[in-house]
Parts: structure tokens; C-alpha cells; sequence
């Protein structure tokens, strides 16, 4: 089935709506943003109203994703997009990673994942205790 311009719409107004939920936007925020109204914001959500390229670039830097999210699920030739939608725990992660308030620490959880990434599951005991703080004497009495 060939892809017409109207089912990208469509797909970009989905993901509009799916990512400015999923990072807690409200439509009026969005709106203030890309200095329109609210009403607005609902057109493109529809696909009532064609998102312009300009436009569709703000939405995606607002929001803090990469535009090529705004496509994710669209068909391209027999192949599906690379951009997957992601698993609830990868939502998760996202979600916290980007709550860290410290780029220090970010950098350091991503380094942490590569890490864990790259020595496989076979390293890993999924029954780990963390260990206490540094400094957290939890064994003491007082």
C-alpha cells in the first residue's frame, strides 16, 4: 500500500499528541510555546492542520526528542521506521534519565549502560543487592 501525505499527517499528529502526553505537556503549554493558541495545538493533533517542516522542528525541540520521533511507526518502502516505539521500561528510563537535574550524572548513567550493555547479560545476577551509601552505617545501633 502506498503512503500518501495525509497518512504521514496523520502519523505526525499521532506522535505530536503521544510525546507531548508522555513528557507531561499540556496543550496550552505547547501552544505558549510555538506562540499559538491552544486550538491550534488541537488541529495538529488531528492532522486538521498540516504541521509546517519549521514548525515540526520546534515541536520536537520543545518536547526534547529528536524529530525523527515525529515519524516514528511511518512505513518506509517495505521496511518499518528504525524509530521503534519503546518498550514501558525504556519509557521509564527515558523519563527519569531526563528528570536528573546534574549533566554530570547523566553522562555517568549512560556510561553505566554502555558498560552493563557491553558485558552482556551473561555478567550480570539479576538477585544483586545494592549496597548501602558510602558513609550509611545501617548496621549500627543508636
Amino acid at each position: 500500500m502506498k503512503c500518501t501525505a495525509e497518512d504521514v499527517d496523520r502519523i505526525v499528529a499521532r506522535n505530536i499528541r503521544r510525546l507531548r502526553k508522555r513528557t507531561g505537556v499540556t496543550q496550552t503549554a505547547l501552544a505558549a510555546a510555538l506562540n499559538v493558541t491552544f486550538q491550534q495545538v488541537q488541529k495538529y493533533e488531528r492532522a486538521s492542520n498540516r504541521v509546517s517542516a519549521g514548525r515540526l522542528y520546534c515541536i520536537a525541540d520543545f518536547l526534547g526528542v529528536d524529530i525523527g520521533a515525529m515519524f516514528t511507526g511511518l512505513e518506509i518502502g517495505s521496511a518499518m521506521d528504525p524509530l521503534q516505539p519503546l518498550g514501558r521500561d525504556a519509557l521509564e528510563a527515558a523519563s527519569l534519565y531526563h528528570a536528573v537535574p546534574s549533566r554530570a550524572v547523566r553522562i555517568a548513567v549512560i556510561e553505566m549502560l554502555r558498560a552493563v550493555a557491553v558485558s552482556g547479560p551473561s555478567h550480570m545476577n539479576a538477585n544483586v543487592e545494592c549496597a548501602a551509601p558510602a558513609g550509611d552505617d545501617t548496621t549500627s545501633a543508636d
